[in-house]
Parts: structure tokens; C-alpha cells; sequence
């Protein structure tokens, strides 16, 4: 079954537009207060977003640019807080995997749980989960995470990469 693109190009310019002024906004938060971590996981989130809708339009130049820019906010992404929840396919458990490999705390919603399991299950398999959990217990759980004192080594090591590693990832 393929997707007809057309009659949804308009819907992904109108969305692709807000993401990017999310982005230009974020980036200028960001140049004032550089350890914003909220703004940090905006600009993450918002590249993220374009990237999967781009690629599902088959703008794959997009989708490349945009896979940079997560590719770069993932150096920042040491304090982030990771949760996927029910739904199909596996570009979260991914996104899941990237959180996981730079430092942040990871959760996923049980099979018990979860209407679809198939993202919690890729990223489960995937082993870069911290914590299976039913979903009444993942914003309990989240703010225990939040509300405890961290220390992390690996932010340091985040922020010594190389442009060029980062142009190869």
C-alpha cells in the first residue's frame, strides 16, 4: 500500500513551518541561556518531528537535514527523560536508543498496558530501557527521577565531541 502524498503536502508544509519557528525561537532562548534544558529537548523534539514526517513524505534531503539537527541536539541531551508509549512502529525506540547512549534515563509503557506494544517492545529490544512500567505508574516515577540529586560524567564527555564526529553520526 502506498501513500498518496499530495493530498497531505499541505498539512506537512503548515506543520513543518510551526516546527521550524519553534526552532529559530529555541535556538535564540538558547544562545542567552545555554543550559536550558526544556528549550534543549524542544529543539530535539521539534527536529525529530520534522525528520519522521519528512521522510514519511519522501523528502529525504529534509529528512537528512533534519537528522542532523538531532544529531546535534543529542549532545545535549544528558539530563532528558526519555518515555515511549504504546504505538507502531520503531523510529521511537530509536530516538529511545539515542537518549539512552548519551546519558539520559529511559521508560517504557508495559505490554499491560499499552494499546500497541510494538514501540515499547523495539526499544525494549533494542536493551536501552531503564524501566518497563504500566503507565499509571510512569509519571510517578518521572517525577521521582526529576527530584533527585544527579551527577553525571558523561555531559562533559558529551560536550568534547568533534565537529567531525558529529558529522558523521
Amino acid at each position: 500500500m502506498s501513500l498518496d502524498t499530495e493530498q497531505y503536502k499541505q498539512l506537512f508544509i503548515e506543520e513543518a513551518r510551526e516546527h521550524l519557528e519553534i526552532l529559530t525561537k529555541s535556538l535564540l532562548i538558547l544562545e542567552k541561556e545555554p543550559e536550558n534544558i526544556e528549550v534543549i529537548n524542544m529543539l530535539f523534539r521539534s527536529a525529530h518531528t520534522l525528520k519522521g514526517s519528512s521522510g514519511m513524505m519522501g523528502f529525504k534531503d529534509f529528512q537528512q537535514l533534519t537528522h542532523a539537527m538531532e544529531t546535534a541536539a543529542k549532545f545535549f541531551q544528558a539530563s532528558t527523560i526519555g518515555v515511549i508509549l504504546t504505538g507502531m512502529g520503531k523510529d521511537g525506540a530509536d530516538g529511545m536508543k539515542v537518549i539512552k547512549q548519551y546519558g539520559g534515563i529511559t521508560i517504557a509503557q508495559d505490554k499491560s498496558t499499552s494499546i500497541v506494544f510494538s514501540m515499547p517492545k523495539s526499544a525494549t529490544e533494542l536493551n536501552c530501557i531503564d524501566k518497563v512500567l504500566p503507565l499509571p505508574e510512569i509519571p510517578p516515577e518521572i517525577v521521582h527521577i526529576c527530584q533527585k540529586p544527579t551527577t553525571n560524567d558523561k555531559s562533559t564527555e558529551t560536550k568534547n565531541i568533534t565537529n567531525t564526529q558529529l558529522l558523521q553520526s
